[in-house]
C-alpha cells in the first residue's frame, strides 16, 4: 500500500523485529515477526481472506487513516468489503 518509507504512508514500516522461539530474549507474548514503525508501534498491515479485508493498526488514528486509504483503494474494483 504505497512506499514503505514514506512518513506520510499509515502503511509505512522502518524495521523487522524478530522474536523467534529459542533465541536470547524471547517474548511468548509477543508476535514473532514484526514490522515496527520509526516510533516503535507495530506497523498497519491488511488482513485479507478472498473478499474480506480487515485493517490492523496501532492506534485509532492509524486504523482511520489506513481504511481510508484502502477503501479509496479498492473503490475503482467495486469492492465493497466485509461487515
Amino acid at each position: 500500500m504505497g512506499n514503505p518509507k514514506d512518513k506520510n504512508n499509515p502503511f509505512a514500516w522502518h524495521s523487522v523485529r524478530l522474536n523467534l522461539p529459542g533465541t536470547e530474549g524471547y517474548d511468548p507474548t509477543m508476535s514473532w515477526i514484526a514490522k515496527l514503525r520509526k516510533d516503535g508501534l507495530v506497523a498497519s498491515d491488511i488482513a485479507q481472506y478472498v473478499d474480506c479485508v480487515r485493517i490492523i493498526a496501532a492506534t485509532e488514528e492509524l486504523a482511520w487513516l489506513c481504511s481510508s486509504k484502502m477503501a479509496k483503494g479498492s473503490s475503482m474494483f467495486g469492492f465493497a468489503g466485509c461487515g
